[in-house]
């Protein structure tokens, strides 16, 4: 029996699998998975592999934060801790409810509007410049159609489920 090696690529599209199932809106996917991949480290940290948390959610313990639990505490402050999610499916489920709130990221019409809209919600504290710079690294690996090869796969993945789907 062949194992198929799991690389970046194949983890950037099964996000991009995730929220499309999700319904989240087609133009912002792309910003998602970048997000994604720069708030990880490519997909590899910590966080994600032990808490099926893919973007540093907060647990709150509030019923719109289903299927968590109270995780490891932040580094930063020990009163408050990460929220470890059941699936990958429970915490986009999360992260789009959050993407969601005051500026809303979702209606983001350009990758520097979804960072700025970020930014307006707290969702990130660094300065805007440095952000984007992280961001634009993974949107131009998984994002950008005008990027090196196999970079455009998101987004052919996105446009092939989208016509299967629809």
């Amino acid at each position: 029996m062949e194992t198929k090696k799991i690389t970046s690529e194949t983890t950037a599209a099964m996000f991009a699998r995730i929220f499309t199932e999700l319904s989240a809106p087609y133009k912002v996917i792309p910003y998602l998975v970048a997000q994604v991949a720069y708030e990880t480290g490519d997909f590899k940290s910590k966080l994600l592999k032990d808490h099926n948390n893919a973007s540093g959610i907060v647990y709150t313990g509030r019923a719109s934060q289903k299927n968590a639990v109270k995780g490891r505490p932040l580094p930063e402050d020990g009163r408050y801790f990460y929220a470890k999610f059941t699936t990958l499916n429970d915490w986009a489920k999360d992260y789009l409810r959050v993407l969601n709130l005051k500026a809303k990221p979702l209606q983001a019409t350009s990758p520097d509007d979804f960072i700025t809209r970020l930014k307006s919600n707290g969702y990130f504290t660094a300065p805007v410049e440095l952000y984007k710079k992280g961001f634009d690294k993974y949107f131009k690996k998984y994002g950008s159609t005008t990027a090196p090869a196999g970079a455009g796969v998101i987004l052919l993945l996105i446009g092939l489920t989208f016509l299967i789907l629809r």
